[in-house]
């Protein structure tokens, strides 16, 4: 589900201390939500897009890195849609980038695959897997 921009604004509010946990189906590896810009990005010349960037400004406040790690090596359907929707909504994953978590990615099922994810757009204090 996405929204446009006029629900946004008016949402806002309501979504600034946004959490997601819970067992998705959803396996993504290591595939970012995150738009990482690469040199072709700063052609745009457009400070303005990268200081409304809603994750740099979660980042900025909190020890939370751009790219996270996953022992699930695996992408399924479920999770490419999860990144889509990460991506569309401005939602981050925090496992594998985070905490006690950060640099691990551990298992979250049977210890063979990350299945259970915890999304925000919030600045999350601690987590732990």
């Amino acid at each position: 589900m996405t929204f446009s921009t006029q629900n946004k604004k008016h949402l806002r509010p309501l979504l600034e201390n946004l959490i997601l946990v819970g067992d998705l189906n959803s396996r993504s590896a290591c595939v970012n939500e995150i738009v990482i810009p690469d040199e072709d990005f700063t052609v745009v010349k457009s400070d303005d897009i990268l200081e409304n960037d809603p994750y740099l400004e979660v980042l900025k406040h909190t020890s939370l890195t751009l790219s996270r790690t996953s022992q699930d090596k695996t992408v399924n359907c479920m999770g490419r849609l999860l990144i889509d929707n990460c991506i569309r909504n401005n939602l981050v994953i925090l496992n594998g980038r985070s905490f006690d978590d950060a640099n691990h990615g551990k298992f979250t099922c049977d210890e063979s695959s990350v299945l259970c994810y915890l999304l925000t757009i919030c600045v999350v204090k601690s987590f732990n897997v």
